[in-house]
C-alpha cells in the first residue's frame, strides 16, 4: 500500500513545486528523520506521471539504494525507474526516472538524453563556489544538462540547510553567490523541532552528562573544520577514560546499540583495543585494507538485524545516509566547527522508534557548548561574513593577437581587449594576457598570451624571498597516495609556487623529500624523533609537525626559494634558510 504524506511532507512537496515556476531554484529544509526520499519521491512520480523524465541526484550508496526503494513502493509505474551506481553496477540511464549517484552519472551526463525536472538530494553539497574555481561534479552535471534542455527546472532538498561562513544555502556570501535562490520550507521554523518530537515524528534527544571532554588547545583548522588527524592525538589522550564512562552510561541507560564517530583510523583502533570485546564493536572506515565495502555492508547488517550490544566505531563514515530508526545513542568522540555536521551526526539517533523512548547522545568533542545555545534543539546557524557587492575591475591593455568571441562579442586582432577583469585576476579572461604588477600600489602592464608562451618555453631562474609558508596535506591525482604540500609566498603575501613532499611514494621521490626534510630540520637528530612516531616518516605525520612546530621545535624558517620557470608552471629548485 502506497504510503501517505505527513502534513509537512505534503507542505514541502507544495512549496518546492510552487517556488519552481519562476525560473527560480528552490530548496526545502526537512531536519534528519523526517523523510525527505518520500518527498523527492513523491515529486517525482507527479512529474513521470505528466510524462516528464525526471533526474534525482544522491551523494552516497546507501542514498541511491533508500530513494530508490521510497520510490519503488510509491510510484504508480515502478517500471519506470532506473539506477545510475557504479557500486551497484547499473547504468539504467534511459530510464523515465533516474536515481543516480553523482559521481557514476557525472561521465554519462551528455549521454542519457534531456531531463525535464533534477531533483537534488543532500543539496547543501553544492558547494557555492567563486566563478574563478573549476566547477564540481554537481555544478558539471548541472551545467550539461541546462545546455541540452535550457528549461529543465533544478531544485533540492537537505537536512542542513547552511554552509559555513556562507550563512543558508540562498544567502550570498563574501567570496560566493549561492547556486539556490529561495528557501521555501524549512521544519525547523514550520511546525517547529518541538513540535515535531510532541507529534511523534522525531525522538526526543537527551545528552548524558560525562566529565571527560576534550581539549582541543592548538588545534588548528584545516580548511573550514578542525584538523583531523592534529584533533585525533588531542582525543587519543581521553579515549582510555571516554571508554570508561562510555561503558557505564550504556549500562545505566540500557543502550545495546550505538554508533561511535571518532576522529581517525587510529583513534578507532585505540577504542576498540580498550573496549575489549570484539564480539559487541566493529570498526567502519573509508579505508579499503581495513574495511572493505563489503564489511561495512556486514557491519550494517549486523547493528540492524542482531541481538545484544552493537556498537559501531565509525572514521568519517555514516554522517548521511545510514538509516537505522532503533538506533539509540550516538557517540561524539570527535570535533567539528560545522553545525550541518554536527545535525548529520546526531540526526542519526533523532529518528523515532516503539522500541526506543528517546535517543541518546554522549558528547566528549565539546561540540554543543561550541556549536549550540541550550542543546542540539538550538543549533546556532551560521551567518555569511559579508554580502558581496560588485567587485572592482581592472580593464585588459593587451593588444588582441587572434579573433575571439566571448560573451556574444567579437574581439578582433588589432583591437585593445578592454576586457573589465577583477582586481585579483592573474590574467585576461578574453585574450588569457598576462598581468604584470608593476613597482607603484595599482599600476600594471600586460603580457600577451603569445609573448607569455614564449616565455614559458625559455628557463628563467629567480630567486624570492619568503615571507609566509602554508602547509597542506593533498593526495596525489594519479596515484591517490598523499603529499605535503607547500605554498610559498613573498614579502607583499603573493603567490610564489607550491612544492611537493612525497614521502610515502616510492624511489626518487621519497628520496628527495628525505633529503629536503633533513635540510629543513633544525637537528638532524630530530629526524629520529619524528621515525619514532605512529607510522614513522610518513607525509601525515611530517604535515602534522609543520603545521604544529614549523616555528618551534623542529624546522628552520624558509626565507628564501629560487624557482625556474620552464613548461606550464614554475618549479622550486632551491631553498634557503
Amino acid at each position: 500500500m502506497k504510503k501517505q504524506l505527513r502534513p509537512y511532507q505534503q507542505a514541502a512537496c507544495k512549496a518546492l513545486h510552487t517556488g519552481m515556476q519562476d525560473n527560480t531554484r528552490p530548496y526545502a529544509a526537512l531536519i534528519t528523520g523526517l523523510g525527505k526520499s518520500l518527498v523527492l519521491a513523491a515529486l517525482a512520480n507527479r512529474y513521470v506521471n505528466e510524462n516528464s523524465r525526471v533526474l534525482m541526484l544522491v551523494p552516497r550508496l546507501e542514498l541511491v539504494q533508500q530513494n530508490h526503494a521510497e520510490a519503488w513502493d510509491y510510484f504508480n509505474n515502478a517500471s519506470a525507474l532506473g539506477i545510475v551506481c557504479s557500486q551497484l553496477n547499473k547504468k539504467q540511464k534511459n530510464r523515465q526516472c533516474v536515481i543516480a549517484m553523482s559521481s557514476s552519472f557525472v561521465n554519462l551526463r551528455t549521454k542519457s538524453g534531456n531531463f525535464d525536472y533534477l531533483l537534488i538530494d543532500e543539496c547543501h553539497r553544492l558547494a557555492m563556489r567563486p566563478a574563478t574555481e573549476k566547477p564540481g561534479t554537481i555544478q558539471k552535471i548541472i551545467t550539461s544538462l541546462l545546455r541540452l534542455n535550457p528549461a529543465m527546472k533544478v531544485f533540492g532538498v537537505t537536512g542542513t540547510p547552511y554552509r559555513l561562513d556562507q550563512g543558508e544555502l540562498h544567502e550570498t556570501s563574501l567570496k560566493t553567490l549561492p547556486f539556490f535562490t529561495d528557501k521555501v520550507f524549512d521544519t525547523s521554523i514550520d511546525p517547529g523541532l518541538k513540535s515535531l518530537i510532541a507529534d511523534g515524528y522525531l525522538s526526543h534527544i537527551e545528552t548524558l552528562n560525562s566529565s571527560v571532554k576534550v581539549d582541543l588547545t592548538g588545534v588548528k583548522l584545516s580548511g573550514y573544520d578542525f584538523n583531523m588527524d592534529a584533533a585525533g592525538v588531542k582525543f587519543d589522550a581521553i579515549i582510555d577514560d571516554a571508554v570508561v564512562d562510555m561503558h557505564e552510561q550504556f549500562m545505566a541507560n540500557g543502550i545495546q546499540t550505538a554508533l561511535i564517530f571518532v576522529s581517525t583510523i587510529a583513534n578507532a583502533k585505540h577504542v576498540l583495543a580498550q573496549w575489549g570485546d570484539n564480539s559487541t564493536m566493529r570498526i567502519v572506515c573509508g579505508d579499503p585494507d581495513l574495511c572493505s565495502k563489503e564489511q561495512r555492508k556486514q557491519a550494517i547488517d549486523w547493528i540492524k538485524t542482531g541481538t545484544g550490544n552493537r556498537y559501531i566505531v565509525n572514521v568519517d563514515i555514516f554522517t548521511e545516509g545510514f538509516d537505522h530508526q532503533s538506533l539509540q545513542c550516538v557517540v561524539l568522540l570527535r570535533a567539528t566547527t560545522s553545525p550541518g555536521l554536527l545535525v548529520q551526526m546526531v540526526g542519526r539517533v533523532i529518528r523515532p522508534h516503539d522500541d526506543k523512548k528517546v535517543g541518546y547522545l554522549i558528547d566528549y568533542g565539546t561540540n554543543l557548548d561550541r556549536l549550540t545555545v541550550g542543546g542540539i534543539e538550538g543549533i546556532i546557524v551560521p551567518k555569511p561574513k559579508k554580502r558581496r557587492s560588485e567587485a572592482p575591475k581592472k580593464p585588459c591593455t593587451a593588444i588582441i593577437e587572434t579573433p575571439v568571441m566571448y560573451e556574444d562579442l567579437h574581439y578582433r586582432v588589432g583591437d585593445v581587449c578592454g576586457y573589465p577583469n577583477l582586481l585579483s585576476a592573474k590574467k585576461c579572461k578574453v585574450c588569457e594576457a598576462e598581468f604584470i604588477t608593476m613597482g607603484e600600489e595599482g599600476k600594471y602592464a600586460m603580457r600577451t598570451k603569445g609573448e607569455a608562451l614564449a616565455l614559458k618555453k625559455a628557463k628563467i631562474t629567480v630567486t624570492y624571498d619568503v615571507k609566509d609558508v602554508f602547509f597542506d596535506l593533498v593526495n596525489s591525482k594519479k596515484s591517490d597516495i598523499p603529499m605535503v604540500k607547500l605554498a610559498f609566498y613573498d614579502l607583499d603575501g603573493g603567490h610564489i609556487a607550491n612544492s611537493y613532499l612525497c614521502f610515502d611514494h616510492s624511489g626518487q621521490a621519497k628520496n628527495i623529500a628525505t633529503a629536503r626534510l633533513m635540510e629543513l630540520l633544525k637537528d638532524k637528530k630530530s629526524y629520529y624523533q619524528i621515525k619514532k612516531f605512529d607510522g614513522g616518516v610518513t607525509s601525515k605525520s611530517v604535515h602534522f609537525l609543520m603545521g604544529e612546530e614549523y616555528y618551534d621545535q623542529f624546522f628552520k624558517r624558509i626565507k628564501s626559494v629560487t624557482v625556474e620557470t620552464s613548461g606550464r608552471f614554475p618549479q622550486v629548485v632551491d631553498w634557503g634558510y
